[in-house]
C-alpha cells in the first residue's frame, strides 16, 4: 500500500470558550513498541465548525494523508545526519509538503508493526479542554507495478568433439501469476543461469592413439536484488544505497 489515512475532528468543549486552531495536536505513533522503536506523526488540528455538513465536522485540514515510503526516508535522513538512534529525530526534509511533522526513534519498521497509539497534545502553555475524534485509520492505494519474466535454453553440439548447453532465467519485481494479489508477487529481481560443456580432448590427438580425454565444465550463478533493504525492510534498497555512497 502507498498511503496512511485517517479523519480527525476537534470540537470545542462547552465549558471552555477559548480554543484556537493549532492549540491541540493529534499524535499518531506506530512502531515495534511505544517507547524505544517508533514513528510518530504530529498534526495541528483545526477546530471543526458548527454545522451539519461533512466538511464542517471533518475539515480537510485535519485529514491525515501520509505516504508510507516517507517513514523509511525519515530514518535514512536521521542516519545521514549521524543523529543518535536513541533520540527522537524530527525530519526536516520530509515535512515540507505536509502540514504535519514526522519523527523517528530507534529502528522501527512498518514490516513488523505491532503497536499503534493515538493521542493528543496541548501545544499551549495554558489549560485547554476539547473533544477529539479519530475515525477510520486505514491504508489505501495499492502499490502495484507490472513485472515480467523470461526463460531461455540453448543446446549445441560440435560432432563428437564437444557439447554445450546453457539455461537462463530472469524475472523482475512485480512478476506473478494472474491469480496472485500485488502482495503475493515477487519483490526482487532474479537472474539465474547455468552453463554445462563437455569436450573430448582426445579428438585433438592422432586417431591411431585411440585416446579419450573427457573434460567437463559447469558453472552457475543466482543473483537476487531485493526491492527493500533486508535489514530495515521498509526502506527501498536503492534509497539505502544512495545514502551510503
Amino acid at each position: 500500500f502507498k498511503q496512511l489515512k485517517m479523519f480527525m475532528h476537534l470540537q470545542q468543549d462547552i465549558n471552555n470558550s477559548i480554543l484556537n486552531d493549532g492549540d491541540i495536536s493529534a499524535i499518531i505513533r506506530l512502531g515495534t513498541d511505544l517507547n524505544e522503536n517508533f514513528y510518530q506523526i504530529e498534526i495541528p488540528l483545526t477546530v471543526s465548525l458548527n454545522g451539519t455538513s461533512a466538511l464542517d465536522l471533518w475539515p480537510e485540514a485535519n485529514n491525515l494523508d501520509a505516504f508510507l515510503e516517507t517513514f523509511g526516508k525519515v530514518k535514512l535522513e536521521r542516519n545521514s545526519a549521524n543523529f543518535p538512534v536513541s533520540g527522537v529525530f524530527q525530519s526536516q526534509e520530509q515535512n515540507t509538503d505536509f502540514p504535519y511533522t514526522i519523527s523517528v526513534k530507534g529502528n522501527p519498521t512498518l514490516a513488523q508493526l505491532r503497536t499503534i497509539m493515538l493521542g493528543i497534545k496541548n501545544t499551549t502553555l495554558n489549560n485547554r479542554s476539547a473533544e477529539v475524534w479519530f475515525n477510520e485509520l486505514r491504508i489505501s492505494g495499492i502499490d502495484s507495478q507490472e513485472g515480467w519474466a523470461a526463460i531461455g535454453a540453448l543446446d549445441a553440439n560440435l560432432a563428437d568433439f564437444a557439447s554445450f548447453s546453457a539455461t537462463g532465467r530472469y524475472s523482475t519485481i512485480g512478476f506473478g501469476s494472474i491469480d496472485q494479489t500485488p502482495n503475493q508477487r515477487t519483490r526482487e529481481d532474479l537472474l539465474q543461469y547455468d552453463i554445462v560443456s563437455n569436450i573430448n580432448l582426445g579428438q585433438l590427438t592422432p586417431q591411431k592413439w585411440g585416446l579419450q580425454i573427457p573434460l567437463s565444465f559447469a558453472s552457475g550463478e543466482t543473483l537476487i536484488t531485493p526491492e527493500y533493504d533486508p535489514f530495515y525492510q521498509d526502506i527501498k534498497l536503492s534509497d539505502r544505497l544512495d545514502t551510503t555512497q
